[in-house]
């Protein structure tokens, strides 16, 4: 399968953007056209669920104003997203959203304010607003302009769906909730069980990805640079190893951003932005997770914040935000290797794509 429907989040503010762009992407032979929009304001990250018929995107419009989370009917053949409702976060810039495991909540990370609003959603993408927003104080401080509070990143529930993990930029931690039954109308977190997950000072845990056997946590630290290896069993996280993207910490200045791993588990792919604009590849040991660094290959161009695998493990398309550039990269899928091969697109600030199949 090499036809997409690419749905691209972007920020509108100060930006030609003008919301939820939509694309038709073809690999083979490559071809890539804007197909529709839809408006709205700093839809900075979208996120489908599992039956594949709702978007829901996260409205970051700045850190002294409430921000929003949407709601979006998925057309599967066309691609065409309706609204269905939108509600307040509670918190300012939210930057992350995720789906509860029975579909019954979303989970959205207010990075500005440090905060995790819990915001009820039934099975029609109608949404509620939150029944719970908690809010982390503190700040570690070892970053001193980026870590003064908490800075609340990424939220998602675990691969055995018991727990959810809240990465905390600010604070060099992660949280760790039971899971509760979604059948009430209740938070559905054991809010009293919280466990403190603590990495190294300074390393900004940014979002963390899961092996697809569900044995291993990989975890982005923004502020070092770093991709740190957790053993993960029955809800205990062990950290075990740390690479950095690049050679060495050195005087430049890092700005780890996206992971995303093979659906064979056999490689992990990490953007880099700050004075790199990178994404560094790395092998994967099938028994033990760990990783050893075989790659690091510009973007062509600035800021890659986010970048996915295409479905079927063949390309890699890459939001350069800083550029406005979209840049696609083929997969070696025995090598794990990647080669530039296209720019796509100019789109004004890029900052999450969202890619789904084509139905015949």
């Amino acid at each position: 399968m090499t036809h997409y429907h690419l749905l691209l989040g972007t920020y509108t503010s100060g930006s030609s953007s003008k919301g939820i762009h939509h694309f038709r992407l073809e690999c083979a032979p490559f071809q890539c056209r804007e197909w529709a929009l839809t408006p709205a304001d700093n839809p900075s990250y979208l996120a489908l669920d599992e039956e594949g018929e709702h978007v829901y995107a996260t409205h970051e419009i700045g850190a002294d104003r409430e921000g929003w989370v949407s709601s979006y009917r998925l057309e599967a053949h066309t691609g065409m997203l309706q609204v269905i409702s939108t509600v307040p976060t509670k918190g300012s810039d939210p930057c992350h959203v995720a789906v509860s495991p029975q579909r019954r909540f979303l989970f959205v990370s207010n990075y500005s304010s440090g905060s995790l609003a819990v915001v009820p959603c039934d099975r029609h993408g109608q949404l509620h607003d939150p029944v719970a927003v908690i809010t982390y104080g503190g700040g570690s401080g070892a970053q001193p302009e980026r870590q003064q509070g908490a800075h609340v990143h990424f939220a998602a529930a675990t691969p055995d769906k018991r727990y959810l993990l809240v990465c905390d930029l600010g604070n060099d931690c992660m949280y760790r909730y039971p899971l509760l039954d979604e059948s009430g109308d209740g938070c559905p977190l054991a809010l009293d069980k919280v466990q403190r997950i603590e990495l190294p000072r300074g390393s900004g845990p940014r979002q963390v990805k899961f092996s697809p056997c569900g044995r291993f946590a990989y975890v982005m630290g923004e502020l070092d640079g770093c991709v740190y290896l957790f053993d993960y069993q029955d809800g205990d996280l062990r950290l075990r190893q740390y690479v950095l993207l690049a050679e060495s910490w050195g005087e430049q200045e890092h700005g780890g951003g996206e992971l995303a791993i093979s659906s064979d588990g056999r490689f992990l792919y990490a953007s880099n932005r700050g004075d790199f604009d990178e994404i560094a590849v790395f092998a994967l040991d099938e028994e033990q997770g760990t990783m050893r660094r075989i790659q690091r290959l510009k973007t062509e161009g600035v800021m890659p914040r986010h970048f996915e695998i295409t479905p079927d493990g063949g390309y890699v398309l890459v939001c350069n935000q800083g550029s406005g550039t979209l840049q696609l990269f083929d997969r070696d899928e025995h090598s794990g290797y990647l080669t530039h091969m296209q720019q796509c697109a100019f789109v004004d600030q890029p900052a999450c794509a969202l890619l789904l199949p084509l139905p015949h």
